[in-house]
């Protein structure tokens, strides 16, 4: 998601995050889907589905098409919609049943953003187990195991808030971005720590080179 090293003084649901979507066959047109509130990040579920999260804590399901919302999800399949919140919640949402499937808590302050791992259809590790990462501003990364419906690993070497997370595109690391000015690079397996990468200034975004297969000097990517 975008970010700009700020949060907006309301009460927000800070992220959402589908399981990966299939590849675009085409850029889609133009949609409003109307909201009463600011909206503050939006992921796409496939070609003509998305959601989108706002500061009134609530998350709307959209349709290319359709003029209005085809579902809305509040209280902060099948396939799982995940949000997080100032109210240092993560929540995993059924959207075939609109129902709450697990309501995390364990961080101690506000989670800035979370990712799901790369698993699944269409992608490099179709039978891995299926995980969510959130990064909080504890200035620690929890890994959430969405099966179990239990935290997996906790990482907190960093100092500060961490504003971004990253999986591998093979699925057994994680990239952590933190105010302290570092990136982390994590074992999924293990939970420890495997190389440390030290920044100018705050890192507000960690990505992978799409072509990865584990990880190296050159691999990871940071924006500060």
């Amino acid at each position: 998601p975008p970010l700009s090293g700020t949060q907006s003084p309301a009460k927000r649901s800070s992220s959402s995050a589908f399981t990966p979507p299939k590849p675009y066959s085409k850029l889609p047109p133009p949609l409003t889907c109307p909201s009463p509130a600011p909206a503050l990040d939006v992921d796409w579920k496939d070609n003509e589905t998305f959601a989108s999260c706002s500061t009134d804590q609530s998350i709307q399901v959209c349709r290319l098409g359709s003029d209005s919302p085809i579902k809305t999800f509040r209280g902060h399949s099948n396939e799982l919609l995940a949000s997080c919140s100032d109210d240092m919640t993560l929540k995993l949402w059924s959207v075939d049943r609109g129902s709450l499937v697990h309501d995390f808590k364990a961080h101690q302050k506000e989670i800035y953003t979370i990712k799901w791992s790369p698993t699944g259809y269409n992608t490099r590790n179709p039978n891995a187990n299926l995980y969510l990462a959130s990064a909080s501003f504890d200035a620690t990364v929890r890994l959430w195991d969405v099966e179990a419906g239990a935290c997996a690993q906790v990482f907190c070497n960093h100092r500060e808030p961490v504003y971004s997370v990253a999986f591998s595109p093979c699925g057994r690391y994680l990239a952590s971005g933190s105010f302290d000015k570092c990136v982390h690079i994590w074992s999924i397996e293990s939970g420890t720590l495997v190389h440390k990468y030290q920044g100018t200034g705050g890192i507000f975004e960690v990505c992978w080179n799409s072509t990865a297969t584990g990880w190296g000097p050159a691999l990871p990517m940071a924006r500060w």
